[in-house]
């Protein structure tokens, strides 16, 4: 009985420090419980420690629960939203039409926030709106458009001349250009310009790299369209060297000769690609299919 005493005593206590360190304010609550009932004090915290322990998992699990259902129903509400959104979509070009002044406006500044570069179109047709301020927006949004262009362009340019080693510099350099040239916002002898150094540009970086078709066909389009026919015609000869397999190197070479009228040419390498073992894609087979199927004269 007198060891039991002992024993009892020494657990009491490192119950009650126990719960000195977690619970203070019930600690000497909790030790006279367990002193004075022993072993069904210590039952029955038990039994509390469990009750609260299976309560705070099903308050948890009912508070996950509703958090789904409310992320659900948010979800829906935002899909349900979304489609009367595009149900009610009228296309920007139409809206600075039939709309107010205040609602062009907001129009133009929506779009010059999502993705000026694509609604570059949509600027210009604004230029031409009878609301000055709307016109005045589109114009000023444009000339920053160009002005960020060309910043990025010399600053492309200054990377590149201090490293033309460097592949990747001139890759960025290239992409910039033909960014610039697509974006719609050059006029005629600007647009010129460019293409000019675009096709500079391009052939130095197939000086160092050849492992992109892409590039070989946006030179010699690019060659073509500046009527310089003898920089075209290299390139095809180099590109259907490099990738003699590709159908792309076959289509750039008719091209050329099209562009030509040369059609002597043109049929020679018609007939090649037909006997050759490649596998057409369907754009490439129906091309080889319409002049099979007509009778191409000579001039």
């Amino acid at each position: 009985m007198y060891k039991f005493f002992i024993i009892h005593i020494f657990i009491c206590i490192l119950f009650y420090i126990f719960n000195l360190k977690n619970h203070k304010a019930n600690s000497i609550y909790k030790f006279l419980i367990v002193f004075l009932i022993p072993i069904f004090g210590f039952i029955y915290f038990i039994i509390i420690f469990v009750l609260r322990k299976f309560k705070s998992d099903f308050d948890d699990t009912l508070l996950n629960y509703d958090k789904y259902i409310r992320d659900n129903i948010s979800n829906r509400l935002a899909e349900a939203g979304n489609k009367e959104n595009e149900m009610n979509i009228v296309p920007v070009s139409e809206a600075l039409v039939l709309n107010d002044s205040k609602t062009k406006r907001r129009l133009l500044i929506d779009v010059v926030k999502k993705n000026s570069i694509k609604n570059i179109p949509i600027l210009k047709k604004a230029l031409e709106n009878s609301d000055t301020e709307v016109s005045h927006y589109a114009a000023t949004a444009i000339t920053e458009l160009k002005n960020n262009f060309i910043s990025t362009l010399q600053e492309e340019a200054i990377k590149y001349e201090k490293d033309k080693g460097s592949l990747s510099n001139l890759v960025c350099y290239v992409y910039i250009i033909n960014n610039y040239i697509n974006s719609g916002l050059l006029d005629k002898r600007s647009l010129k310009k460019y293409k000019y150094l675009y096709s500079e540009k391009l052939g130095e970086l197939l000086s160092i790299s050849e492992t992109e078709k892409k590039y070989f066909i946006d030179k010699i389009n690019c060659d073509i369209e500046l009527g310089n026919y003898n920089s075209a015609k290299e390139y095809c000869d180099k590109f259907y060297k490099a990738y003699p397999e590709s159908e792309s190197a076959y289509m750039m070479k008719m091209k050329l000769y099209y562009e030509l009228n040369d059609f002597n040419n043109f049929n020679s390498v018609l007939l090649e690609l037909k006997k050759s073992n490649l596998k057409f894609s369907n754009k490439v087979l129906n091309i080889v299919r319409f002049w099979t199927a007509g009778e191409l004269n000579e001039s």
